[in-house]
């Protein structure tokens, strides 16, 4: 389990494409000593998502994506945190694997198995070597949010446009 591997005492998990869990399901997650990140960090050990996800490309999913090596979380399903709360222990990531439809694969341009098998065979940093500006025009998702996905990705986020591209590169 990616909770073993990382050897850590605790596990954090990230909802992405989903509700807010109930106050209920946030406690006796609490009793198995599982934390709720509100956001994507390098602290979150799964990410769950629908079991055939329907939120497209979000944010904490392409964050998520973008880590490398041991911090490397798994996509779990919702499914995989009822079934842990009602076991009362976590249940194998591996039994909890979440799909996207056909249909969501073709609207977002996504092979969402093909992803994932990339994403784990992933030995190094998937922005390595490269600069990023994000034009203050791009308001959604916040220019926050997309520094970070850069940053966890290996990338470096500029604050401003290198002059040799602001000035057409003369």
């Amino acid at each position: 389990s990616s909770r073993e591997s990382r050897n850590i005492k605790y596990t954090t998990i990230c909802f992405t494409g989903l509700k807010t869990p109930s106050k209920k399901v946030s406690s006796s997650l609490e009793k198995l000593n599982i934390k709720i990140a509100p956001q994507y960090s390098p602290d979150v050990t799964h990410i769950v998502m629908q079991d055939e996800h329907t939120g497209g490309r979000t944010i904490k999913l392409g964050q998520a994506l973008a880590v490398y090596g041991e911090n490397r979380p798994c996509f779990v399903t919702e499914s995989w945190v009822q079934e842990s709360i009602r076991a009362g222990q976590l249940m194998d990531e591996n039994s909890f694997l979440p799909s996207w439809p056909s249909n969501e694969e073709k609207k977002h341009g996504v092979k969402w198995k093909a992803t994932i098998q990339k994403f784990n065979r992933r030995t190094g940093p998937l922005f390595a070597g490269y600069n990023f500006f994000v034009s203050p025009n791009v308001k959604n998702p916040p220019k926050k949010s997309i520094h970070s996905l850069i940053e966890l990705g290996g990338g470096n986020a500029l604050g401003r446009l290198p002059r040799k591209a602001a000035d057409g590169g003369r």
